[in-house]
């Protein structure tokens, strides 16, 4: 099994390396200049310096999906690569995508069918039912990320509800 981690910074690499030890093929991308404060131990280095070692696990950059497959076939990781799996990362997030409060659902349909690649759900999941309805839609797994990994958006959320209902209260709607 392949399985795409997007960032090759320091916890990503550990979770690389730990799957990578279990056996999974992994294929990891990272931005141009990467970001990673703990270079020594991250994947991401191999974008400037053409491959990362961490322990004993190596990462090489490649350029393509098929560069990525020779790696991957060589038993390393492949950084930086392509992979075979499209992402709805940052529909959303960017000035020329529809600007939601919800996940693009459209979106995910529009990308079932006019492509053969697995979908990739992701962004704006915060509850379960919106995760089914990207199942229904068509998405081949979802990502759930900042309603797990940054607790203060959790937190917001409850925030907005209160202030929401104590303004209910004192206007009497």
């Amino acid at each position: 099994m392949k399985i795409l981690i997007k960032g090759a910074g320091d916890l990503a690499t550990g979770i690389a390396a730990r799957l990578h030890a279990c056996g999974y093929k992994i294929v990891m991308t990272e931005i141009a200049v990467p970001l990673t404060v703990r270079r020594s131990v991250a994947f991401s280095r191999a974008v400037y310096e053409g491959e990362a070692q961490v322990e004993d696990v190596r990462a090489v950059l490649v350029r393509d999906l098929k560069g990525a497959e020779k790696v991957l076939e060589e038993g390393r990781i492949a950084a930086s690569g392509g992979a075979d799996i499209l992402s709805t990362t940052i529909a959303g997030y960017t000035p020329y995508s529809r600007q939601l409060d919800e996940p693009d659902y459209r979106l995910i349909e529009e990308l079932v069918e006019t492509t053969t690649l697995p979908i990739n759900a992701e962004g704006r999941f915060h509850r379960p039912e919106q995760v089914v309805q990207a199942f229904k839609t068509g998405a081949w797994t979802v990502t759930v990320g900042s309603a797990i990994t940054r607790p203060h958006c959790i937190t917001q959320e409850f925030i907005r509800a209160i202030h929401q209902f104590k303004n209910q209260e004192k206007t009497g709607k």
